[in-house]
């Protein structure tokens, strides 16, 4: 039995898994081989995460080319039951409107939820279904209801030494 408490649901005669609800922590840590859009290839690029309807975003990335922005940032969602995936975009900021580098609408929580901890390298696709680059994420789970992480258990407090008996002087 998983500590996550999966069951199994029938979805259209198929076998599916239902999905935990609980605290989910992305960050991202980085982007590589970010294509540039204008003609300089210059970017300032930001990481934008989607879970279900809201969408939250890094600070963009100002230095050089940003063809491989660095971020570290992360955020923590309260997931509901039956979300299984997350969205990730990166956006050239530099442009005017902000112009889409390239995105991913399907990354599985799967693995997260199975062993509450994942990290991997997701990639992008531009409009026409091309590798543009890929984002590093680390994710990290708790289902609600799990319980909490152990402390470890408190250490007996260091016993008094008996006093040594007096010694005779002669």
């Amino acid at each position: 039995a998983s500590s996550l408490s999966l069951s199994t649901v029938r979805f259209y005669g198929m076998a599916t898994r239902k999905t935990p609800a609980g605290l989910l922590e992305i960050v991202a840590i980085e982007a590589h081989n970010l294509k540039g859009k204008d003609f300089t290839g210059r970017m300032n690029a930001d990481c934008r995460v989607t879970l279900g309807n809201l969408t939250v975003s890094t600070e963009q990335h100002d230095e050089a080319w940003g063809n491989f922005p660095t971020w570290g940032q992360s955020w923590t969602f309260n997931v509901p039951e039956g979300i299984s995936s997350v969205g990730i975009a990166c956006y050239d900021l530099n442009a005017k409107p902000e112009e889409l580098i390239g995105s991913n609408s399907a990354v599985s929580l799967e693995p997260v939820f199975q062993n509450a901890r994942h990290e991997e390298w997701v990639e992008l696709y531009d409009k026409t279904a091309n590798v543009c680059g890929s984002v590093h994420l680390l994710m990290g789970f708790r289902a609600t209801g799990a319980p909490p992480t152990p402390a470890p258990a408190p250490q007996a407090p260091p016993q008094p030494v008996p006093p040594s008996p007096p010694v005779a002087l002669s």
